[in-house]
Order: C-alpha cells, then structure tokens, then sequence
C-alpha cells in the first residue's frame, strides 16, 4: 500500500485504473450517482467467505443462550403469540365470511393495536420460528384410564388431533428437563380446545395407574421438590430448539448477517483484508455480542440499516440494485424507527461528494451530478412495504401512522444513572453517546479505530475524488448516530444499543489502522536491517503466520470479555472504566433491563420451600413463567411482580429502585439479602426471603452466604 495513500479510504491494488488515474475505478463512468465509489463487484469467493463468517458467529451465539430474560423480550414473546394466532386463525378460517371477520377493521385494530410502536417484521420471524422450531413442553395429568389433559396451550402451540407427542415424567431438581431419560410414552392428541387438549397414551412401559401415581407425586407432595411436572413435549418436524432458543434465532440470523454484511461493505471499501479484521473486531464486541442473543429489535435493524447502505453503494452502478435499495429499506422501515434516518445519512453523503463534481461550463451554466437512482426508488418501494404489510396501518392509516411516529416523538424518558446524576428528563448530557462508546468498546478496538479516524485526516489521506467519497461515506454513517443520540433533547435510555450502526464502521477503521501499523512494523523491520528477519518476512507463509498470531492476540481481551460477560452484557465496560467495578465505583448505571433473574434461579430450586410465592419485582410474570415452561425454575413456585410482602424477592440492583428496596426491608421483615449474583464482585440481584436476612447476615460476617458469577 503506497505510504501516500492512507487508510484506504485507499483502494484494493487489484482494483485498476481509470482512465482519469483515479486508483480503484473500473474507467466506466456511473450513471446512477455522482463518480465512482466502489469497485468491481464483489464475487463469489467473497460472498463465500462472508457466509463462512456469519455461520461461525451463528454457531457462537446458539451455543451460548445462557442469559435469562429482558423485560421487551417477554412483551415481544406475547406479541409473537398474538400476531401468530391472528394469521392461524385467518388460514383455518372457514369461507369468506369468517375470513372477511378477522380482516374487518374491529378485528385488525384489537390485534395489531398490541405494541403498535413497533413494526412487526420481527415480531412475526419470532413467532414463526417458535411455532414451527420450537419445541414445547406442557404439563400433562394422566389418569387411570389413560387418559391425559394437557394445559397451558394456545392456538399457535401445535398439539393438534391425531398428533402422537412424546409423554414426560417429572424430572428433579438437578436433573437436564431435556434429558430423553425423561421419556415415559406417547400420547395421541384426540381432542383440541382453545386452551387445552386431550389424548391418550399409546405407547408406554408404565400401567396408566402408576403413571398418574408418580405425576401426582410430583404436583401433590408437599414435602418433594421437584422441577419439572409430568409433560408432554411437541413433535413437529422442525422442532429442534427450545422455545427459548427459537424465539432467538431470527435475532442470532440477523447478527450473523450483519457479520456477512460488514465483510462485503469492507471488501468495497477496502479489501478482503478489511472484511476479515472488521469482522473479528465486531464479533467480540461484547455488548453487541450480547444484543445478537435477545428477541429485540437492535441487532436486526443495524443488519437492515447496513444492508441497505452497502445496497446504495452498488446502485451507484445498476439500477436492480437500486430497486433492492427500495426493498431493503422498506423491510428495515417494518423492523424498527431507526429506518426513517437511512435516507437521511445517504442524503448527507450525496451533498458532502456531490460539491466537487459541480462543473461550471459557461457564465450561467452548471452541470450537476446526476441524482442517484436509488433515492428515487426508496419511497416509491419502501413505504408502500410498510403500508401494505402492516395491519396497524391498514384502517385510519394517516392517524394510525402519526400514533406510531408520535410515541416515538414523546417517548417517555426512563431512568439512567451516569456518574453519579440521575437523568429522567431533558437535557441530557451531550457527551453521554461519546463517553460510553469509550467505555464500553474493547480498548484495542477503540484505540484502533480512533488511529483509523485521524488518519482519515491526514493531508494524503484522499488524494483522489474516490478517497474523498469513501473518507465522507465513513464519517457521515460512523457518526450519524451517535451524533443524534448526543442531542440534548434525545432519550438516552438502553445505551449503547441506539447507536449499534455506528460500530460497523468503527471495525473498518479499526482494521485500516491495523493494516498501516502491520505496513509500519514491516518498513521498520527492513530498516533496520536484520538479515534473518528481512528472509523470513519475504516468505508468505510467515507473513501471513506472524500476522495473525499478532490479530489473535491483540483480539484474545475482548474475545475472553465477550464470552464472560454473555449473559451480563449491559455490565460489561473496559479496562479504561477499570470493569464492572469500576463503573460501580464511579457510579455509572450498569443494567436496566431486568435479566439478572436467571442467575439466581439455582439457588431458588435448591432452597425455598414448595409452594412459595416469588416476586420478580422489574422482571415480567411472563419471565418467571417461561422460566417455569424451559424447566429452569421449579414448576411448584407461583409467579408475582411487585407483590406486597411476597415470601421471597428477586430485586435488581439498580440505582432507580433504591427506595423501594427500604420498603421490601420493611415489608418483609428482613435486614438483608440471603443471596446476591454477583458480576466480578459487583451485586447485579439481591434475594430477599421474608424474616430471613439477618441471620444471612451473621452467617455472611461468619464466612458464608452470596454467589459470585
């Protein structure tokens, strides 16, 4: 790479030269936009190793589901489930009268008016991944005859007459709910209600009696502990994951596709080279690794927002890619707000590059560059997208879409505790988006990316029109959205998450860096002159050996934070912030979305007594009953959230909640918790039993009580 030619905003050397001289243009002059921005398109064997990537960080996240869940994922869970019905409901219809019912403006509207603040692309991908991928588990009562009932059902659960489900024994507490030990027979579903179903067993070594026995055993005795009831567990043909892990997947497959994306936008702004670095510096981000997990919104809109990005790019060439432009933004307009900001960002871009192909060819006479293709198509394909596929919309739409725009304009401002000051209402600090960006990215990355902006402004950093168009096409995208989070009048609350599109191009840059130290420390070692080095560094193979050892090391911090901090991923902050600690200590908020529930639910199984009512205060009862359904918790304890006086309580360690963590002292009668979680010494949860704290803490200046994580 030429010396003079910095951070590529340089280009690929394989790229030829225009005509013009311009390094990276193919010579054809565009016609949707203004010069040239990319170069040839990228091939197979990227799209190969891009798709690689994205399997492995698939892989990475499905294999570590451990956290428990966030408050929106237990709305967006019954959301799933409603939307889900509503559309089963509408297939199983019978004539066009029902039909025509369930489409009326009465019936849409007392659907879809549930969370009309989100689109429903992925509210949808989540209920169909969890009705045809994920396997159910219901309790099952036997009787004599065997006969069974089977509860807790809806329409979308499955359990369909002439179905033959696996029957479950009860498991104990300890034992893998999962485990096909479990297994006691089969049931042939006979008869299917609104909310239950009834079988029979056809298949089992048990006599009926004995069966109803044990399953008695497990719901009636007040002195056993057990984990899970006697169930049955749905057969589908797909159904391979758990419910969990299914309502999920659709946010893991948008992470992985984001990965697939970040490398084809670093091929095309960089080289193959880049791709690799910035996805590596991406995947252990551990915030974001942490967001790829959950049933929400953020990860699927930054992959939407990126795709329609790298799609603008190649429009810049061929119009079918500006036709895909259109529709990209119009499923990005039905995942989520943010969507509404993609033209704008491009817009920007297009005035910043757009100045210096202005020519003046007499006194009143211009030629302007030509218009990109894609900002044309965008509205005239995307926001009929979002009109025609979602049912909120359909009846009353102007005042129906001014409901959805407006709960975003007057969102309510929630609590967030930074250094010390508790903000719940403009103006918020501008420095808040800047400060925990800093905060909060792994110290390589951040220090690399840094490196890579400011040699963005370097005299020779863009000689060339092209430079100058990808030097913009990264600043304008990585600052955007912080930039708009910085505005005093912005909500702040979630965190780094609103800001998520901006750590795409902070990996680009990261790498470019990278790449130029790597160029540096090879101009340096021929320098000095060490004949046995200057032998070694000429042979690819050591190159490409020494290389990456030195990636792997400089990416082993963050990927060992990633992985430590996966189910903990809002407390997660640098070496700069000294670590959860360090945020404790300075006084910085360090979860907000009540998740930490999971961590305590060991202690739960193996301590309170049967029957005892369980308070997850911040947490949803729907928490606490998916809890119960994956077989996590213990099926006898009763659910509740801020209950008065409950017999035990699971309480977030979180700033906004300290007065009312003085009342429970009172209204349980207790001096302390009997158990924390902790994240590397620091309390996320507290658990409370009634009258019991203080003899935890006697035990504790004794040497005994809390769990660390």
């Amino acid at each position: 790479m030429d010396s003079n030619n910095p951070p590529d905003v340089g280009t690929p050397a394989s790229r030829p030269a225009s005509p013009d001289g311009e390094p990276g243009s193919t010579g054809r002059r565009t016609t949707f936009g203004p010069g040239m921005l990319v170069g040839p398109p990228f091939g197979c064997r990227d799209l190969g190793i891009g798709a690689l990537l994205a399997v492995l960080y698939l892989v990475l996240v499905m294999s570590t589901t451990s956290m428990g869940f966030t408050r929106d994922e237990t709305f967006y869970f019954d959301h799933a489930r409603t939307y889900l019905n509503w559309m089963l409901r509408i297939v199983r219809a019978d004539g066009t009268e029902e039909r025509g019912k369930l489409l009326s403006r009465k019936e849409v509207k007392k659907v879809w008016k549930n969370n009309f603040e989100h689109p429903p692309l992925m509210k949808v991908l989540f209920g169909v991944s969890w009705r045809f991928l994920g396997q159910k588990m219901r309790p099952a009562a036997p009787d004599a005859e065997g006969r069974v009932r089977i509860a807790d059902l809806g329409l979308a659960h499955g359990f369909e007459p002439g179905d033959e489900v696996p029957f479950l024994l009860p498991s104990q507490v300890g034992e893998d709910p999962r485990s096909a030990e479990r297994r006691g027979g089969l049931v042939r579903i006979l008869e299917r209600r609104t909310h239950d179903a009834s079988g029979e067993i056809v298949d089992s070594d048990v006599p009926p009696e004995e069966l109803t026995r044990i399953c008695r055993e497990a719901t009636e005795n007040a002195e056993a502990t057990w984990q899970t009831p006697c169930q049955v567990r749905s057969a589908g043909p797909l159904q391979f994951l758990s419910e969990t892990d299914a309502y999920r997947l659709p946010g893991a497959l948008m992470g992985a596709l984001l990965v697939l994306l970040l490398y084809l936008l670093a091929v095309e702004l960089g080289s193959a080279r880049v791709g690799l670095l910035a996805v590596l510096f991406f995947m252990f981000i551990p915030r974001a690794f942490f967001h790829a997990h959950l049933t929400c919104f953020d990860i699927p809109i930054t992959a939407l927002d990126l795709a329609c990005l790298l799609a603008f790019l190649r429009s810049l060439r061929s119009g079918r890619w500006a036709v895909a432009t259109g529709v990209l933004w119009g499923l990005a307009l039905l995942t989520k707000l943010n969507a509404f900001f993609i033209p704008v960002t491009l817009f920007l871009w297009y005035l910043a590059v757009a100045v210096r192909d202005v020519r003046r060819e007499g006194p009143w006479r211009w030629t302007l560059p030509d218009f990109p293709l894609a900002f044309i198509l965008m509205p005239l394909i995307g926001l009929p997208m979002l009109f025609a596929l979602w049912p909120w919309v359909w009846y009353d739409t102007m005042a129906a879409f001014a409901k959805y725009v407006g709960f975003h304009l007057h969102h309510e401002h929630y609590f967030v505790y930074y250094f010390g000051k508790a903000y719940q209402s403009p103006p918020f600090p501008i420095d808040y988006p800047f400060t925990m960006t800093f905060i909060t990215l792994p110290v390589v990355l951040l220090l690399l990316s840094l490196a890579g902006l400011s040699l963005l402004f370097l005299p020779a950093a863009a000689p060339t029109s092209e430079g100058s168009r990808r030097r913009w096409f990264l600043l304008i995208n990585m600052l955007f959205p912080i930039v708009l989070i910085a505005l005093p009048s912005t909500p702040i609350f979630g965190g780094v998450k609103h800001w998520m599109l901006a750590f795409p191009f902070l990996c680009i840059l990261a790498a470019h860096a990278l790449l130029r130290c790597f160029e540096w420390a090879e101009r340096g070692v021929a320098a000095v002159g060490v004949r046995w080095v200057d032998r070694g560094l000429a042979m690819r193979p050591v190159r490409l050996v020494v290389g990456a050892g030195l990636v792997l090391l400089l990416a082993a911090p963050a990927a060992r934070d990633t992985l430590a901090f996966v189910s903990n991923g809002t407390a997660y902050f640098n070496e700069l912030m000294r670590g959860p600690r360090g945020a404790a200590e300075a006084r910085v908020q360090r979860q907000f979305w009540s998740y930490a529930s999971r961590g305590a639910v060991d202690y739960l199984n193996r301590t309170v007594p049967p029957g005892t009512t369980v308070d997850f205060q911040d947490a949803t009862v729907s928490t606490c009953s998916m809890y119960r359904r994956e077989g996590w918790l213990r099926h006898d304890l009763a659910c509740a959230a801020r209950r008065h006086a409950p017999d035990v309580l699971l309480f977030d360690v979180d700033e906004r909640f300290s007065e009312e963590e003085i009342r429970y002292w009172g209204q349980m009668d207790t001096l302390g918790p009997t158990h924390e979680v902790h994240v590397q010494g620091v309390p996320v949860l507290r658990v409370y039993r009634k009258g019991a704290g203080l003899r935890f803490m006697q035990e504790s200046n004794a040497g005994g009580g809390g769990n660390a994580m």
